[in-house]
């Protein structure tokens, strides 16, 4: 008997390897990745490409109509992607939601906490962090809008940047800084005051227009306003809350068309 012919299928096969594995892994290459170094990063950064644009468009999509109110054609049609290519990179929108959260807000948040390698004062610490968050929503409206959209929400409360806050507020009582006769609603009240702020800040309107307006220290005014809720005096809140701002390092959002990383050759 001849022997059978190969199967003409390894291109195919690595283009759908390739597609599917997670990006800068052994496993690209180990699935029967083309191994012509050119032709494989070239499939590396259409890949890296088709899932910046998904999930910019996710973005987009979420922080206007939340989660729920998007479907997976949605987000295909705004990314300009075929529907079955979304499958190659998420299993379900709730994935990519999930991806979306811990990159754009779980990044966020771990960076501003090191704050506190520079702060002591758990007042302080509690105002720079709001008037950072504030700010970073007046600078970046759908990170500001992608935010509200994902902390309305129980879990709020032990991920991204409301557990952060959680935890500053318990260690100011602990450390007498702040004072609580109900946790629960000291809690909420708190992120509340500082979510609002932030609605204010990602939708600006003038004074003449709203009563509350957006003014430039917007975020200063907040955050003493989350520090007398705290307990503190209101002088007090007032001068901690416009402290010179402690220098910490965040990072942008990466499927902000103007700050698009280059794909890796």
């Amino acid at each position: 008997m001849p022997p059978s012919k190969p199967r003409k299928t390894s291109a195919a096969a690595s283009a759908s390897s390739v597609a599917s594995a997670p990006p800068s892994t052994p496993a690209v290459m180990a699935q029967g990745a083309d191994p012509d170094p050119a032709k494989a990063s070239r499939h590396e950064r259409r890949r890296q490409e088709t899932r910046w644009r998904l999930m910019g468009a996710a973005l987009t999509l979420m922080s206007e109509k939340g989660m729920h109110g998007v479907s997976i054609q949605d987000i295909t049609n705004q990314a300009d992607v075929g529907f079955g290519s979304f499958y190659n990179h998420f299993p379900s929108k709730e994935a990519i939601h999930e991806a979306l959260r811990a990159e754009v807000i779980e990044n966020f948040a771990a960076a501003l906490d090191k704050l506190g390698e520079q702060v002591a004062d758990p007042a302080e610490k509690v105002a720079a962090s709001t008037r950072y968050t504030l700010r970073q929503g007046r600078q970046d409206p759908v990170w500001g809008r992608f935010v509200l959209a994902a902390s309305f929400n129980r879990a709020s409360a032990t991920t991204g940047l409301g557990q952060y806050l959680v935890r500053d507020i318990l260690t100011g009582i602990a450390a007498g800084r702040f004072r609580c006769h109900d946790l629960p609603s000291l809690l909420v009240a708190a992120g509340g005051i500082i979510l609002a702020g932030l609605g204010a800040e990602v939708e600006p309107v003038q004074q003449a227009i709203d009563p509350v307006g957006s003014p430039e220290d917007l975020p200063e005014r907040i955050a003493t306003t989350v520090l007398h809720t705290l307990g503190l005096a209101w002088d007090d809140a007032v001068a901690v809350a416009r402290r010179p701002l402690p220098a910490v390092s965040l990072p942008s959002n990466p499927f902000t068309p103007a700050i698009r990383p280059s794909p890796p050759l």
